[in-house]
């Protein structure tokens, strides 16, 4: 195998101007012929656009400067980019797309920014217009000498990262809805928390289970306890893509209840800090009793299936109980003095609904 050298990649910063004057001139190719079509939804659309309006970074646009003989200029090829870039165009004008259908026509929706849910871009106030159209964008400019089985080969590794992707990064690839921003902006902001308490690693934040484990409890909280499974999940994902109307409940009994488990866990020193029940599994169990007892049943419940075990609901306890209801299972699982059921979860799958239970009555029984 012979290992070539650099690309000679040239880098530079590009505003939304830059690519709408080119896109008008002809000077942009958004579709070279290895590019797919436009096949982002109209959430992913408004995702993108609102994550503009917020001034986030996004990932790097790669281009190919390709001269056109027909008319003796440069035509920029988008490599890279061609979703976000003919999103931000036919957000800004969607005159400019020659091509352009009524799947290309959309706006901001209501889950990802309440304040401008509908606004046409002409109807933006100017500030939000100018932070758009002055976005400076990252792009790297391939050589346009660069022979064509280079390209494509480049063109496949940047839509490839070589790995498989876990459930919920795929869960954040599919979804761009209510439920999901609402399970992000709750995992980012306790991610403080998810390192002090030992719940992840820096690997497994980087893989987005945080953000699996926020949605589970956030779906303990709409149903109850349940399994974790993909169709579980991906189920209540899809249900509230386009609005979810417990936002707001949901919202502030997770903080609240964390907010709770931070007192709990808080290290005692007659005691020392609580190490086993900082695992996923016995946090599952500790948020599920504590938002049973500070606000009953959950929101919105599911009939149970048939043979479907029932669990009760913990009583309001003060910290110090609860604390000594966590020790006392520490204890327990120190000395291996637990029941059968509880065992078997501790051995097998800990994450299906019966051994999620089996740890949950167990926590109650040491109350």
């Amino acid at each position: 195998m012979t290992i070539e050298g650099p690309l000679g990649v040239t880098k530079t910063l590009y505003t939304a101007l830059d690519f709408l004057d080119w896109q008008r001139t002809g000077a942009l190719d958004l579709r070279p012929y290895y590019q797919r079509g436009s096949v982002w939804t109209p959430k992913a659309k408004s995702y993108f656009i609102d994550t503009l309006v917020r001034g986030y970074p996004i990932p790097i646009i790669f281009l190919q400067s390709k001269p056109d003989p027909s008319t003796l200029r440069n035509v920029r090829q988008v490599v890279d980019g061609q979703q976000r870039l003919r999103t931000l165009l036919s957000y800004i004008d969607i005159d400019c797309l020659p091509d352009a259908t009524d799947a290309d026509r959309f706006s901001i929706m209501r889950s990802h920014n309440r304040e401008l849910a509908g606004v046409q871009f002409q109807d933006l106030p100017a500030v939000i217009k100018e932070r758009i159209t002055t976005t400076e964008f990252s792009v790297h400019i391939l050589p346009s000498k660069l022979d064509d089985r280079v390209l494509l080969q480049l063109f496949a590794r940047l839509n490839s990262t070589g790995e498989r992707l876990n459930d919920q990064e795929l869960r954040n690839a599919e979804y761009h809805g209510a439920f999901k921003s609402l399970a992000y902006e709750l995992a980012y902001a306790q991610l403080d928390r998810w390192r002090d308490w030992k719940l992840f690693t820096a690997r497994a934040i980087a893989q987005m289970r945080e953000v699996e484990l926020t949605s589970e409890l956030m779906i303990l909280l709409l149903r109850g306890i349940a399994a974790k499974t993909i169709t579980t999940i991906d189920s209540v994902y899809r249900e509230f893509d386009d609005d979810f109307p417990y936002s707001q409940e949901v919202g502030g009994r997770f903080e609240s209840v964390l907010d709770v488990i931070e007192r709990i866990y808080k290290p005692d020193p007659r005691r020392g800090g609580l190490g086993a029940l900082q695992t996923q599994g016995w946090f599952y169990a500790l948020f599920a009793a504590i938002a049973g007892a500070h606000y009953g049943p959950p929101l919105d419940p599911k009939p149970r299936k048939e043979g479907e075990e029932d669990y009760p609901l913990a009583p309001d306890l003060t910290i110090s109980q609860w604390q000594n209801a966590a020790h006392a299972v520490q204890r327990s699982l120190a000395e291996k003095d637990v029941p059968d059921d509880v065992a078997k979860a501790l051995r097998g799958a800990s994450s299906d609904r019966a051994a999620r239970i089996s740890r949950y009555k167990f926590l109650l029984s040491k109350i």
